[in-house]
């Protein structure tokens, strides 16, 4: 199990599933993978689109980097600061052309009340 906020766990998965989104302008897969190891559980989202260039992924997750011509640069490091408050942490491999992957990585705990929730995505 997994101790989080629901809400900031939403916000850290919907971030990474509309920057796949937006990163597939013709389309493409997005796949999301649950594996646990020793005592912790990586979620891991990967796409198709476009990639991230090796310059990029050195800054990805600093406040108001942004590649986007709209964007502001918080999400990813929003993401990254409610991770690493819960003890986790968020990575990413890319290959600039082919897509990227990002992993979710989270502590796993022994006790405590399990809820389950479901994310409905936009068609």
């Amino acid at each position: 199990m997994v101790m989080v906020d629901a809400n900031q766990i939403r916000q850290v998965f919907t971030n990474i599933i509309i920057n796949a989104e937006q990163a597939m302008l013709e389309g493409g897969n997005l796949t999301i993978r649950a594996k646990s190891r020793g005592n912790t559980v990586s979620i891991v989202f990967s796409d198709n689109g476009c990639g991230i260039p090796p310059a990029a992924i050195k800054k990805i997750f600093d406040p108001l980097f942004t590649t986007k011509a709209r964007g502001i640069g918080l999400g990813l490091s929003v993401c990254k600061s409610i991770l690493e408050r819960r003890g986790g942490d968020i990575l990413v491999e890319s290959k600039e052309g082919r897509g990227a992957a990002f992993t979710v990585v989270l502590p796993l705990r022994k006790t405590g009340k399990c809820t389950t929730y479901t994310v409905s995505l936009p068609k």
